[in-house]
């Protein structure tokens, strides 16, 4: 007996495909940026602040960082 074959993608899966063609994209960028030294470009693939909450699972308050290259013309 055989069993059915779901061929339609489930949403989750869908959705990351977005995701990772964005994240190839940074990809991309980082490595144009810093082979052709166009360090605005290269700038480009990081933020200036990120909040990480881990308090539910390790017990630890929101951590907040602010880039070193924050404001910075250049690298």
């Amino acid at each position: 007996m055989t069993q059915p074959h779901e061929t339609r993608p489930h949403e989750a899966e869908l959705r990351r495909l977005p995701d990772r063609a964005e994240i190839s994209e940074v990809q991309t960028r980082y490595a144009t940026g810093t082979d052709s030294r166009d360090w605005e470009l290269f700038r480009g693939c990081f933020t200036d602040e990120v909040e990480a909450d881990f308090s539910e699972g390790f017990g630890q308050p929101v951590i907040r960082f602010q880039s070193a290259l924050a404001g910075e013309d250049a690298v």
